[in-house]
């Protein structure tokens, strides 16, 4: 709630520093940019942690950061820690870091918690096993090869349309997705079937571990960009 920030974000996709504050560490996460109530917006694909995860690979191995912390749950963060955090700041290269006050956010941050919990029972999934998690489900290969060129559907691709499409999937302890639910869709029905119908077919996990190393089902959220490459 407040004024809009005017900026030019420079680019249709980049990297952007956030950072919760005013304790916890800055993270680096993939954004492009959007419009939104007919704002200019910087929207973030990708599901983002409050406590930066902490990977332990070799520092100079971006790559291998990334996959490993993302693998990793994100700590967990007790009452106190969560009322701590009271502001967010967004730095990106070249413009100047806007820093959005929030308040305290540990009721914020309690009735998030209830909601995942219920999400979870939903789902079939027991929220007091899941929190012992110590290792999300990881893909086997590359998630880019799950859909190809040829999942395009063809009408979208006629009309050179793009999407974004946020999907869900709850993966056995068998690595086997279950179940493919999409969350959120830029456009038709089209890209959603294209990409649960592709991811169904063809993702394949080592499952997520509880505390004991044991495999357990998990949810596991990624997004998909749908876009035409502009000649030259």
């Amino acid at each position: 709630a407040g004024k809009p920030v005017a900026r030019n974000f420079g680019k249709t996709s980049g990297r952007v520093s956030l950072r919760f504050g005013p304790a916890e560490q800055a993270q680096q996460v993939e954004f492009l940019s959007g419009e939104t109530g007919g704002l200019v917006a910087m929207i973030m694909p990708r599901a983002m942690t409050v406590a930066a995860p902490e990977a332990e690979v070799p520092e100079d191995d971006e790559a291998a950061q990334e996959s490993e912390a993302r693998a990793r749950p994100a700590p967990i963060m007790g009452p106190e820690r969560m009322a701590a955090v009271r502001t967010l700041t967004v730095d990106r290269h070249m413009m100047a870091p806007v820093t959005l006050e929030l308040g305290n956010m540990g009721k914020a941050f309690g009735a998030l918690d209830t909601c995942i919990d219920d999400l979870l029972k939903k789902w079939a999934i027991d929220p007091v096993h899941y929190k012992t998690l110590s290792r999300y489900a990881r893909a086997l290969e590359s998630p880019s090869e799950w859909l190809t060129t040829f999942d395009y559907p063809e009408k979208m691709l006629r009309e050179r349309q793009g999407a974004l499409v946020q999907f869900r999937l709850i993966v056995g302890a068998d690595g086997i997705p279950r179940s493919c639910l999409i969350q959120e869709s830029t456009y038709p029905e089209a890209f959603d079937d294209a990409v649960c119908g592709a991811v169904m077919k063809r993702a394949r996990f080592a499952p997520a571990l509880d505390g004991e190393g044991k495999a357990m089902d998990s949810v596991w959220q990624r997004s998909v960009r749908f876009r035409i490459r502009r000649p030259g």
